[in-house]
């Protein structure tokens, strides 16, 4: 008997129904090996089981989508989707310190952030998260911010720059116009990067004077300095970024890091950046003497003895401190600065 094709479905109970057990007894074929005749029964079967079975999957395939587009508003199954793992957190303790030319100012900062519990991640350590032999910059960067939970980005003069004469207007302020420090285009490039990435847990730090820089103009600046009250708003903006900072019932954080100290004119022979035109860039006349007690009340209660107090060339401090000096209330310090010289 011919067996049906899968484009003939058998029938069952007409006259070329196919009966289970009647395919059991037919030969559908012979084999002869050496006089002997085997049947074939079992295979028969077993064929056809498969070939109905085949048929049956189809046909509920069938079924199955003519169901789904008769009734478009029942979704197909799909496989249950995993929710991701959630990301692990940056260790509380570990903080990444971008940062130009300057070294003094690094290990200023390095050490203050030592000195509140934190651990700074060092380029070398940064290179190994990468896990490559000579991964690129940028693949450094964005495994040492995943890392820290926090990014400082220390703002440090170490060019000078200002803008072309050719560009200048009138209303352009004085920075524009004249040659002022101006942090490293590396700095200013991976600023922005840690922004783009972890706007959250990156601060701004700016030590010094240098030359704004329009698009972080809104953003809220920290400015670093032997001052107490500079160094408490640093150390709280590292807890708020989530960082583990230790300042309660303690008193190094205050004195490590020499921050004034390293404040520092990009060029080695100008001792303030508005000495290259040979003209402050702050006005001198209109300090009064009540801003001259009030700034030297503030320099006595934060300053420590032991360190100097350096503030931004030509910034208005600057030009205070100069006239302090000249009461005899500061003293010009050993390798720069100014240190309390009338302690009452």
């Amino acid at each position: 008997a011919a067996l049906p094709g899968l484009d003939q479905p058998p029938t069952f109970g007409g006259k070329n129904s196919l009966n289970f057990h009647a395919m059991c007894l037919i030969v559908v074929d012979t084999h002869r090996y050496g006089g002997h005749v085997v049947t074939a029964a079992r295979t028969a079967r077993d064929h056809d089981e498969s070939r109905l079975k085949l048929y049956a999957r189809r046909e509920v395939e069938i079924l199955k989508r003519e169901t789904e587009l008769s009734n478009p508003q029942i979704p197909r199954e799909t496989p249950a989707e995993q929710p991701a793992p959630p990301a692990a957190m940056p260790d509380p303790r570990r903080v990444f310190v971008v940062h130009g030319r300057n070294l003094a100012a690094r290990d200023a900062m390095f050490a203050f952030l030592r000195s509140v519990n934190l651990e700074p991640i060092e380029w070398s350590e940064a290179v190994s998260f990468t896990g490559e032999g000579s991964p690129f910059t940028g693949r450094v960067l964005e495994r040492a911010f995943e890392q820290a939970r926090a990014v400082v980005v220390l703002i440090t003069g170490d060019d000078l720059s200002r803008l072309g004469t050719r560009f200048q207007q009138d209303s352009d302020p004085k920075y524009e116009k004249e040659l002022t420090p101006q942090a490293r285009p590396n700095v200013l490039f991976e600023a922005g990067m840690a922004f783009g990435t972890h706007p959250e847990r990156t601060i701004l730090v700016s030590l010094g004077f240098s030359r704004p820089f329009s698009d972080v103009a809104g953003r809220n600046q920290v400015r670093i300095s032997n001052l107490a009250e500079d160094r408490q708003a640093l150390a709280g903006r590292l807890k708020t970024a989530g960082c583990d900072a230790r300042t309660d019932h303690k008193s190094d954080w205050l004195h490590s890091g020499n921050f004034d100290a390293a404040i520092q004119a990009p060029d080695s022979d100008v001792h303030s950046y508005g000495e290259v035109r040979g003209e402050s860039l702050a006005a001198i006349d209109d300090i009064t003497d009540k801003e001259e007690v009030e700034f030297f009340n503030r320099l006595r209660q934060n300053l420590n003895p032991n360190h100097t107090y350096t503030p931004a060339p030509g910034s208005r401090e600057d030009l205070i401190a100069e006239r302090l000096a000249k009461r005899g209330w500061l003293a010009v310090g050993p390798v720069g600065g100014y240190r309390i010289q009338r302690l009452i």
